[in-house]
């Protein structure tokens, strides 16, 4: 099994994504931030203390430039698209969203920008809002053989 925790919108919460990183330290093979995290700040800090790396995309209030707004990871033969979201208006539906995860192939979408959690599976792809570490939550994705787990999670 893969393992991929999830977090987004920490908003300089860094205690909060660090305790988050530090309960899956053992169990996270993937470390993913979709967003908003004060410039790269939270992400630096708990990389330091613990080691873990973040994947990560840009959110719409940070300012560090070196991360895209959009990036696919490719594991286990699985696609998964990473945004923040504000792009694609999450706030306002999805549809954007799941037109551009159809035309790009992939198996699922993780999404933050809402600071709701939030998962649906449609038309094979799964779309996966972790909500805000800044409110405790996360979400954790699962990958065995063919099949994939979405996981909602709070501290």
């Amino acid at each position: 099994m893969i393992r991929i925790i999830i977090t987004s919108d920490s908003h300089g919460c860094t205690g909060k994504l660090f305790e988050i990183a530090e309960r899956h330290q053992k169990d996270g093979n993937y470390f993913v931030n979709l967003g908003d995290c004060r410039s790269g700040d939270d992400l630096a800090a708990v990389q330091n203390i613990l080691g873990i790396k973040f994947i990560r995309v840009a959110g719409n209030s940070d300012s560090f430039y070196d991360a895209p707004l959009t990036d696919f990871l490719e594991i286990a033969g699985k696609r998964i698209l990473l945004c923040h979201g504000h792009t694609f208006s999450v706030k306002a539906s999805l549809d954007t969203l799941k037109k551009y995860a159809a035309k790009t192939a992939c198996d699922a979408v993780l999404y933050g920008h809402t600071h709701t959690q939030y998962h649906i599976y449609e038309n094979g792809i799964h779309f996966l809002c972790p909500g805000a570490v800044k409110d405790g939550a996360y979400a954790m994705l699962d990958i065995t053989g063919d099949k994939i787990v979405c996981i909602k999670a709070c501290l």
